[in-house]
């Protein structure tokens, strides 16, 4: 793309006599203001260069100043006139024009549509046709002033003070300085005066027009009294400088008005003319390629004269067709990941697809899609079925033109993976005898396994394809887990309760009434009563055994009493549930009623 850019020049410095090194950004305009404090000077000084395209300086080119200002007319002034810009359709005497071609006397130039072009008369009087333009050029009068006839259209005027020109419609306009005049095809004139001053002559009647007023003739050429142009609007966008990937931005101003004239071009001359328009309201949308462009507007107030123009406003169109595509959840609860390898990107089936602009700022019109074999355009999120998709995007932007197409290559996974449990030890009942080893393994036949999570009490531990870990402590367990693939599709929890208990109950006797001691030996009466009593976290008691003297080992279901006199021995035990036995107890006990009663 070529880029055009507009210099803004605080000041000038009369430079004769000196040699310039272009820079970028330079345009010989700019360097005629900048060291002659003259632009419309830049004719002449391409002609003293010998510059066959003067609209074409590149940087480390060198431009030639002469020493004086007089030594221009030796390169031959130009009495009648001369193109020096156009864009478009322009026509004089029916033939194609060009930069350089001349205008003489009784010469018609013609433009047409979005068309425009500057005749440069002298060393300082300029011409500028707008679109849709026709006027004859009728000569130079004895003291220099040009004469020229608009037929139709709008013929914007710049000269100096000291040299005027003079336009005839069915009226005459004579102007010096700066000056719009449009021409209807029902013969209404209008002027507008932006600096120096006009005189409209019409039947038997002359009207002064200053700086800052306008004028319109009636049908019959009878100039109106002078009003008051309007304002310039205030533009509120572009943003002077500002670059934009709109390719069809929203040009906006303030100031009211009956209508507006709105110019866009791709040069600070305004020529060429990217598009004109006389909008009624404040606003105005226009499709624009990628370039640079200069935009300014005026007020038209009801009877057709058009005030001062705005401030000029500098702007760039980029186009802007990068295409993101995200994955988002489905459900909100449910997160959701994306996964790539060997040139396959894995999505979700509970996952939703998006593709947006890479910009907020953009210039895309609409988004094709290509799934599966099946074109369309992208109009809202979608969600894919499980299996390999293949998927064509591409941008095109709003004036039509395409971006490069984009490829995505996409399985998506609807299938939670599935896990395995191993211990070490045998869990019997809900129960563990002995420090246990745990494993979780998983698969996944699309994404991939990703990871295991595993909830042990309180804590939550994440483990990369295989989780191990040991229980040592004996206590209750309530162990969690799941599997979950590289998309996010989670298995169901798998939940595991148990015991680990590794030692048998503890058991004790208690008797009533309590044991007389003598001489180390325990002592009941024949009436009395033994109790054991057993118990044991976490598993809990399942059954106490006992055995007196040589008899069988029972069941304990109650106190015992042993009736008959003599040394007896108890043996008892207690067994858990997990299967923990205590070690054999035993208790020796004399049942002697006197010799309790007396050492009791």
């Amino acid at each position: 793309m070529k880029k055009v850019i507009a210099i803004v020049l605080l000041g000038s410095i009369v430079c004769w006599g000196k040699e310039v090194v272009v820079v970028k950004g330079d345009t010989l305009w700019h360097l005629c203001k900048k060291h002659l404090g003259n632009p419309f000077k830049w004719p002449e000084i391409a002609r003293y260069n010998k510059m066959r395209n003067p609209h074409l300086i590149y940087p480390k080119d060198k431009i030639l100043f002469p020493p004086h200002e007089k030594d221009l007319d030796r390169i031959g002034r130009l009495e009648q006139g001369e193109v020096i810009n156009l864009f478009g359709n322009v026509q004089i005497q029916g033939k194609v024009s060009r930069i350089s071609d001349r205008v003489s006397s009784y010469d018609e130039v013609t433009t047409g549509a979005c068309s425009k072009v500057e005749i440069l008369f002298g060393r300082d009087g300029l011409i500028q046709l707008m679109p849709n333009t026709q006027i004859k050029l009728k000569g130079v009068e004895a003291d220099g002033m040009l004469l020229l006839r608009l037929i139709k259209g709008r013929v914007l005027v710049a000269k100096q003070e000291k040299r005027g020109v003079r336009v005839m419609t069915n009226s005459i306009l004579e102007t010096r300085g700066n000056a719009l005049v449009s021409y209807s095809l029902q013969g209404i004139t209008t002027v507008s005066i932006f600096e120096g001053k006009g005189v409209v002559m019409g039947k038997d009647r002359k009207i002064e027009i200053s700086a800052g007023y306008g004028n319109q003739t009636d049908s019959d050429g009878i100039p109106q009294e002078p009003v008051l142009l309007l304002e310039p609007p205030d533009i509120t966008f572009p943003e002077n400088g500002m670059i934009t990937g709109n390719m069809k931005p929203r040009f906006s101003w303030g100031k009211e008005a009956d209508a507006y004239y709105v110019e866009v071009a791709n040069d600070p001359s305004f020529i060429p003319l990217v598009f004109e328009s006389f909008p009624k309201k404040e606003e105005l949308s226009w499709p624009l390629k990628e370039d640079l462009y200069f935009f300014r507007v005026a007020s038209i107030d009801k009877k057709g004269i058009i005030g001062r123009f705005s401030e000029m406003r500098r702007f760039a169109v980029e186009r802007r067709v990068g295409i993101r595509w995200e994955n988002r959840p489905l459900y909100a609860e449910k997160l959701t990941r994306i996964h790539q390898n060997n040139g396959y990107t894995y999505i979700s089936t509970d996952s939703i697809l998006y593709f947006y602009p890479e910009y907020a700022d953009n210039s895309i019109g609409k988004i094709r899609l290509n799934i599966d074999g099946k074109e369309g355009f992208y109009k809202e999120p979608m969600r894919l079925k499980e299996g390999k998709h293949s998927i064509v995007y591409q941008a095109i932007d709003m004036l039509g033109e395409e971006a490069e197409e984009k490829n995505l290559s996409i399985i998506s996974d609807g299938t939670p993976p599935q896990g395995t449990l191993s211990i070490s030890t045998p869990l019997k009942n809900g129960f563990l005898k002995e420090d246990a080893t745990f494993t979780i393994t998983g698969s996944d036949n699309l994404s991939g396994l990703s990871r295991i999570q595993v909830g042990i009490g309180n804590e939550v531990f994440a483990y990369l394809k295989q989780a191990e870990f040991s229980l040592s402590a004996e206590g209750e367990y309530q162990v969690i887990w799941r599997v979950e693939d590289s998309v996010g599709n989670i298995s169901k929890d798998n939940l595991l309760s148990f015991s680990l208990d590794k030692n048998g109950p503890e058991i004790k006797i208690v008797t009533n009434p309590e044991l007389a001691i003598y001489n180390k030996n325990y002592m009941l009466p024949d009436n009395a009563t033994i109790t054991i009593d057993a118990s044991d976290k976490p598993a809990g008691v399942s059954a106490i055994f006992y055995q007196i003297d040589s008899g069988k080992m029972i069941r304990y279901n109650g106190p015992i009493s042993i009736k008959e006199q003599g040394l007896h021995i108890l043996r008892y035990k207690a067994i858990d549930k997990a299967g923990n036995e205590t070690k054999d107890c035993s208790f020796s006990v004399f049942i002697q009623p006197l010799m309790h009663e007396y050492h009791k």
